[in-house]
């Protein structure tokens, strides 16, 4: 099996990603399979875009794209969908509150034949936003998920493609999940950010909770082209 995996970056700290790709690395370079690391650089204002630049004339199997600014986590999963050569297509956060090593569990479902795998966290306590949000897809998009938030996941090509073509950025869980029915939920674990704070406060998420379901209402909208501008890449 051929994998990409897409991992936005934000202000990261170069201790972070260098644990995170050894440890992607330890994972799947005994298990057989052919892969690609694509590190989406989302206008971080730090130093780490020279870091992972670094990483890739070390490793050609590493990808480097940037934006000329921050355009958010789901754009930067778009950029990664948009140039990910593989048939097969992993999204996981830099900030190591998902465990690399589980990554194996998402490709055993892929090879059970789903075309999507959802991250469900497991020993995360649900709050009154994510209820709420549960309730309002379920309600009115008949969209049946557990967790609207992981952000570790996995998608086939043909669902990643099917993600571009719509364009609706803030939506790429959703969509998944509306295109395909070979779908499914699956236990991760999350833990506590290893370095560094979150780049999220309780006032974002509000924030990007409105333009999230405001966007997803109008999905059947067609854009000009793709929402964000890269201003570099090292493919």
């Amino acid at each position: 099996m051929n994998l990409s995996i897409v991992i936005p970056i934000y202000n990261e700290s170069d201790d972070t990603i260098k644990e995170l790709y050894a440890r992607i690395n330890a994972t799947l370079f005994n298990q057989g399979h052919s892969y690609e690391i694509l590190f989406i650089d989302d206008g971080s204002k730090n130093k780490i875009l020279s870091f992972i630049k670094s990483i890739h004339f070390k490793d050609k199997n590493v990808k480097v794209l940037s934006f000329d600014r921050n355009y958010g986590q789901a754009n930067a999963c778009l950029a990664g969908f948009n140039f990910a050569k593989s048939d097969f297509i992993i999204t996981l956060d830099a900030d190591l509150q998902y465990l690399p090593e589980e990554i194996p569990l998402i490709i055993d479902k892929f090879k059970q034949g789903y075309n999507v795998v959802g991250g469900k966290r497991k020993n995360e306590k649900r709050r009154l936003f994510s209820l709420l949000l549960s309730f309002y897809f379920r309600v009115f998009f008949k969209i049946k998920m557990q967790d609207h938030f992981c952000s570790f996941s996995g998608v086939s090509r043909k669902v990643a493609q099917q993600i571009l073509s719509n364009r609706s950025a803030l939506c790429v869980r959703h969509l998944a999940y509306l295109f395909e029915r070979d779908k499914i939920e699956i236990d991760v674990t999350y833990n506590k950010r290893a370095f560094g704070r979150s780049q999220y406060s309780l006032g974002k998420y509000i924030l990007w909770g409105i333009k999230y379901l405001w966007l997803f209402s109008k999905r059947s909208q067609e854009g000009s082209g793709l929402p964000f501008k890269i201003a570099s890449a090292l493919l």
